[in-house]
């Protein structure tokens, strides 16, 4: 175990290491005998001196001695490979270095018994010899507290070095920065701010920050500790960047740290303050985009990433900050404002990568390209979010929006008429383009063809010798239901086709409800293994919902539905939700109810189908208790139920009259209960009874 390093005031004299009234001399003779043994060593290295003599020479309790046996030290490690691939004499000669003295040599300043040189000959030597251990010693031994307290004094002569000491603090910071104990110490430390600011000059001071909040991240019981000092980093960053021409080291160590680090971040909620440094970075990354000449695609990349991830920490607040204008009267002056830029450069990086995207699945570059269209098309659905939400805001009476909620919330300003359309207009091309992504992938990957009913698809069914190989194109990583890429192109074109009044790209996207439902029927495995925290599954249900809702608009969409079961499949699916009762899938019940009633409106589809009893059964089966199912998810399924039997053939409804009777004492029973408090539903639910009534049941 390593000595315990203290480097007290009362040992560090203000002139150095060197004081004539403790050793009787001073720096000059200290350096002159420096050079002399070094002359001799170069002509009788193992004559002169061994290993154990420069061992008594650091134990001496004189500095000047000290002083000779570092140098002899750093000499022999450079020159003797053997002595260098010997753990445990590293280790000894580590142990045998006293720490105080290292900190005094970094300490050394210019004085009246001492010169500029001087000192930094002495600063020169102890960086060097640290800078030598921390590449010999163990990669065991590194996290330890001789070296880690080390760290403010390397940070200090990182102000008065030269050039070349200051490539070796740094290098020897970024081995203590990546331990533990050293990420600690280095975050203590007073000089912790003047390596931030070195950030701009060496990429190596960002990679140093980097480590340091991934290593200290383990030490749970410094979770305030580290938010503050991430919170002033990260601002002291952008202070020192603000006037660069390059951004991308700075991005891309953000991304990694914000990423990564388990941040005892605030909790999101429109009602708390967002990070000091949230507005001034989401600043940063709009005005990178306009700068076509000097944004590389490098660059470019780190802008989307690092945008990406403060939209997972802060979906709250980040749209607003990124989409909205600052000011009403810059929605009418300025034609295309840095958000709308920004903007376009989404869109113009997925319109320009999705044709070539499928041919390069098992390249090496496809990761890189896949996370980031997928932080593209995120950071479209929030634009596409934050729009809706304005458009909403518009059309809300403010009479009847509490005034609490009215200081709170920040009503995003929108752009010109004009702007939006051109928007409107992109966004419908990008997601036309994303539709074909989809159907090429699917089919070259599952279907083997476009329009196959899903008893003709081609699966591989390992038990069976008599099941053709398919012949497909897919990914060797896996398919694209386990493709993050797949997950965020679903969520946004979802959003677009229920939020937009566009018919053409509506009945476009009915040619591809069989991948929709594919997806969806993927998804299941997600809810059997929820529970199991070695799975990672992808849910797309929720987005395939959404996207359902839009398309079961047109009849098209309908028709594409029911040809690919769609409807037993979604049965199926609440069936297994209402039973398992998990709370947390609630919302999905009402999604699937949703659907579910846009496919059986009369003018679509005529009468109802018996094959669609399985929804009645399913409602006649629910109680009208309280059971811990929702009540508005009740009365939603006994709504559609209701609609189906009153609409079910004379001959159908005789043979099942059994399950009409449960439905209709089921709404009977939901009727009866005091907690529904709405007038229009109840007066709804009335009507139900009544028309279940018509059907003489008996």
């Amino acid at each position: 175990m390593a000595p315990k390093s203290v480097g007290t005031e009362e040992n560090i004299t203000r002139d150095g290491p060197f004081s004539e009234e403790q050793n009787g001399l001073n720096a000059e003779n200290a350096l002159n005998a420096v050079e002399q043994t070094g002359h001799t060593q170069a002509t009788k290295p193992d004559q002169t001196k061994s290993l154990d003599n420069i061992l008594d020479l650091l134990s001496n309790g004189n500095d000047t001695s000290r002083f000779v046996g570092l140098a002899f030290l750093k000499s022999i490690l450079d020159n003797k490979h053997e002595l260098r691939k010997d753990p445990g004499v590293i280790q000894r000669c580590w142990h045998a270095i006293p720490a105080n003295f290292l900190d005094r040599l970094l300490k050394a300043g210019e004085s009246e018994k001492k010169s500029e040189d001087e000192a930094q000959a002495m600063i020169q030597l102890a960086v060097a010899v640290l800078h030598t251990f921390v590449l010999l010693l163990p990669l065991e031994s590194r996290n330890n507290e001789k070296l880690a307290e080390r760290s403010s004094g390397l940070l200090r002569a990182l102000q008065t070095g030269s050039p070349e000491v200051i490539t070796q603090i740094l290098q020897t910071l970024l081995t203590i920065g990546s331990t533990s104990k050293g990420s600690m110490a280095l975050l203590h430390s007073s000089g912790w701010d003047n390596l931030i600011k070195y950030g701009s000059k060496d990429p190596l001071a960002l990679d140093i920050v980097k480590y340091t909040f991934l290593s200290a991240a383990s030490e749970h019981e410094e979770g305030t500790l580290l938010q503050k000092r991430l919170d002033t980093a990260i601002s002291t960053l952008i202070d020192s960047f603000w006037d660069a021409t390059n951004f991308s080291a700075l991005f891309e160590c953000l991304n990694e740290v914000l990423k990564s680090v388990p941040l005892v971040k605030i909790q999101e909620s429109l009602f708390q303050p967002t990070p000091p440094w949230l507005k001034r970075l989401t600043q940063l990354l709009l005005n990178t985009t306009i700068r076509p000449l000097s944004t590389g695609p490098k660059e470019r990349q780190s802008v989307l990433m690092l945008a990406a991830t403060l939209l997972q920490l802060y979906p709250s607040h980040l749209p607003a900050l990124l989409f909205s204008l600052k000011k009403a009267h810059q929605a009418s002056n300025d034609s295309k404002p840095n958000q709308y830029l920004f903007i376009k450069l989404l869109l113009v990086d997925i319109r320009s990568s999705i044709p070539s995207l499928l041919e390069s699945l098992n390249s090496s570059t496809y990761p890189t390209t896949s996370s980031r269209l997928a932080a593209c098309y995120d950071l479209t659905s929030a634009f596409i979010g934050l729009l809706v939400q304005a458009l909403d805001s518009e059309e809300d009476d403010d009479d009847d929006f509490p005034t609490s909620k009215k200081d709170t919330f920040s009503q995003p300003v929108l752009f010109p008429p004009d702007v939006l359309l051109r928007l409107r207009a992109d966004i419908s091309e990008t997601l036309s383009l994303t539709i074909e992504y989809l159907r090429d992938r699917y089919d070259a990957s599952v279907a083997g063809a476009a329009g196959l009913h899903p008893s003709a698809r081609s699966h591989l069914d390992p038990s069976s010798s008599s099941t053709p190989l398919p012949i497909t194109w897919e990914s060797a990583r896996g398919g694209m239901d386990t493709d993050p890429l797949t997950l965020a192109q679903t969520r946004t074109l979802a959003l677009w086709l229920r939020e937009d009044d566009n018919e053409a790209l509506r009945k476009e996207a009915a040619g591809i409800v069989d991948v929709f439902l594919a997806l969806y029927n993927c998804a299941q495995s997600a809810d059997d293994d929820e529970d199991d925290d070695d799975v990672e599954l992808l849910d797309f249900k929720s987005p395939v919902l959404i996207a359902l809702e839009g398309v079961m608009v047109t009849s098209e969409g309908v028709e594409a539905f029911l040809a690919n079961e769609g409807w037993e499949v979604l049965v199926k699916d609440l069936q297994s939700l209402l039973g398992r009762g998990r709370e947390k899938r609630w919302t999905r019940g009402m999604g699937i109810v949703r659907v579910l009633q846009a496919v059986a409106e009369p003018e679509e589809v005529g009468p109802a189908k018996e094959e669609w009893m399985d929804l009645v059964e399913l409602a006649a089966g629910l109680s009208a208790e309280e059971d811990g199912i929702p009540l508005d998810l009740k009365i939603s399924v006994a709504f559609v139920a209701t609609d189906l039997a009153v609409r079910l053939p004379k001959g159908v409804a005789r043979r099942r009259r059994h399950v009409l009777k449960k439905l209709s004492d089921l709404v009977k029973g939901l009727t009866k209960r005091k907690d529904v408090t709405d007038k229009q539903t109840r007066a709804d639910l009335e009507g139900a009874v009544e028309d279940l009534g018509g059907l003489s049941l008996g």
